[in-house]
């Protein structure tokens, strides 16, 4: 009898278990994106929780499947789906959820803006501390400010704003980079979002073409749009050319 053993390398077996550790994912939506697999009727669900762990228990199509998801202290998200009878059913949940909450492949992102003015600078502090709950610690040096930010999903960005007004977001592209990105949307111009996206997900991006493709789609009714809706729209023109939720 002959037997053939198939060996992984060093580096294809640490890719097979990294695949789902240290993910960029939007923690709160996890729940209800699990709701939304597909080709897959969710009969029940049972979740035991604590500040760092979530484990998943649920009936697919009369089969039970165990997920467990990891909180990181850095912010991001880790899913265990090598556990329980049926582990190929919970890694089509992993990557689905991988790809469906996934705010951006980048460890850490930068970006830096000229465009924000004093007051709305502070709308935006005060947006993250009273509307995100986020927590807000401010130390001056030498006349510029360094804001400190952290979340209850324990994400954590940067904010230093400068004396000449330039002002500078360092951090991972998590929830707090999600809600100042929404901010800013609502008070720079399509432009400089635009700029933020090339940046942030290091990708060619002609404003002139996005702004065209997207009156070619709205032919009737681009010209009625609110500009903050064109704005949100023309980003997810350009969103689109990434493998990104």
């Amino acid at each position: 009898m002959t037997v053939y053993f198939n060996f992984l390398t060093f580096n294809q077996l640490k890719s097979k278990m990294s695949e789902f550790k240290n993910l960029n994912l939007d923690r709160t939506k996890i729940d209800q994106t699990i709701e939304q697999f597909p080709e897959a009727k969710i009969e029940n669900k049972k979740v035991t929780k604590t500040r760092t762990q979530i484990n998943y228990i649920i009936n697919v199509n009369g089969k039970q499947v165990l997920l467990s998801v990891y909180f990181n202290r850095n912010g991001t998200t880790s899913i265990n789906p090598s556990v329980g009878k049926n582990p190929d059913i919970s890694k089509q949940i992993a990557f689905f959820l991988k790809k469906k909450l996934t705010i951006s492949e980048q460890k850490n992102v930068s970006f830096c803006s000229d465009e924000i003015d004093h007051n709305d600078f502070n709308c935006l502090i005060e947006y993250l501390r009273e509307e995100c709950k986020i927590n807000v610690n401010m130390k001056e040096i030498n006349n510029n400010v360094l804001y400190r930010l952290e979340s209850k999903y324990d994400d954590k960005m940067n904010i230093h704003r400068y004396k000449n007004g330039n002002t500078l977001f360092q951090g991972k592209p998590l929830y707090i980079f999600s809600e100042i990105r929404h901010f800013l949307s609502t008070v720079l111009d399509i432009d400089s979002i635009l700029d933020i996206d090339r940046k942030v997900y290091k990708i060619n991006i002609d404003v002139d073409d996005v702004v065209k493709e997207l009156r070619c789609k709205l032919l009737n009714s681009y010209d009625y749009l609110y500009d903050i809706t064109k704005k949100m729209l023309a980003s997810s023109l350009t969103l689109r050319r990434l493998d990104v939720n």
